[in-house]
């Protein structure tokens, strides 16, 4: 026999299905209440997934403001260049060259809108999924719920932010006109 098949035969190497941990991501209501630790970690995982969302869209909001925001110190630098040169054919080059940035801007603009609503609506699943789950969190979301209807902050980052980014991008390609 080689050590291969003496290794298979004397159980080494073999999984043995009794030490094997399998976590589920799913648990029924009986399973969940049969084992109380096996729902506080789905709990866990549920409220960290949550955190996890809520961060990352601040992150990618972030990003895409100080993007625009270089964007802009650009944009202005070339215009101003362009008002103080003294040739023809070099302001010519700037405007066109500040048209282009108006452009990227106004691009960019839009795939802040779309990637931060897609971001808005898997964290509102997420958040629906944690609120069905976590009592305490659901108990807060009610208690700190204004009357009438309101604008959330996460429609306003996500709309609103980029909404007035796009209309100075457009005012910007106006004035290079």
């Amino acid at each position: 026999m080689d050590a291969a098949q003496n290794a298979s035969s004397s159980g080494v190497g073999k999984a043995d299905a009794s030490i094997v941990d399998v976590v589920p991501s799913s648990l029924s209501t009986s399973e969940a209440a049969r084992d109380p630790q096996d729902l506080r970690d789905q709990r866990n995982r549920i409220w960290a997934h949550s955190l996890h969302q809520d961060e990352q869209f601040m992150q990618r909001s972030n990003f895409f403001l100080v993007a625009e925001s270089l964007l802009v110190v650009a944009y202005s630098s070339i215009l101003a260049r362009g008002l103080t040169a003294g040739s023809s054919a070099q302001p010519y080059r700037l405007l066109l060259t500040a048209r282009v940035i108006g452009i990227f801007g106004l691009l960019l603009t839009v795939i802040w809108a779309y990637s931060n609503n897609r971001m808005r609506l898997t964290s509102a699943h997420v958040a629906k999924r944690a609120r069905d789950v976590l009592p305490e969190y659901q108990q807060t979301l009610e208690e700190r719920k204004l009357p009438g209807g309101r604008i959330s902050a996460t429609w306003m980052i996500t709309f609103l932010v980029p909404l007035l980014a796009g209309i100075m991008w457009l005012m910007f390609l106006f004035i290079a006109l």
